[in-house]
């Protein structure tokens, strides 16, 4: 139960994070994203060209639709469950793609982020609340 509330954590701060990031640069560009995307992943996994090449495509067409989904101004919580739904694909076809090694550090590396991700955003909100007192 704990490993799920922590991946929702993260598809959630993914969520949320790409579409802040959208939200902040209209002009957001799906290449660099993707090829951010691919260079993290490859320095989690080491990636060989092989699977850099598929992942590249999977990437790109996933970020084009979220990117399509934002420019029509589709609402928060519809965006959310898009992402959440490209997250789970995208992890299903990592795991074709990945040697079994490579996918099982990608997940526990995917959960400490989630929950480094929990740790942080309940930090700063603190420091924000002590901030507003003072």
């Amino acid at each position: 139960m704990n490993s799920k509330i922590c991946i929702f954590s993260f598809i959630f701060t993914f969520c949320l994070s790409f579409f802040l990031i959208a939200q902040d640069n209209p002009k957001l560009d799906v290449k660099d994203l993707t090829d951010k995307q691919l260079e993290t992943l490859d320095k989690d996994v080491s990636l060989d060209d092989f699977q850099k090449l598929e992942l590249y495509d999977i990437y790109m067409e996933s970020n084009k639709k979220i990117k399509s989904a934002i420019d029509k101004g589709t609402d928060a919580t519809e965006l959310r469950f898009m992402i959440e739904n490209n997250d789970r694909e995208i992890d299903s076809k990592l795991k074709e793609i990945l040697l079994p090694e490579q996918f099982e550090k990608y997940i526990k590396i995917k959960r400490e982020r989630a929950i480094n991700g929990e740790k942080n955003k309940t930090t700063k909100k603190k420091k924000k609340k002590n901030d507003n007192h003072n």
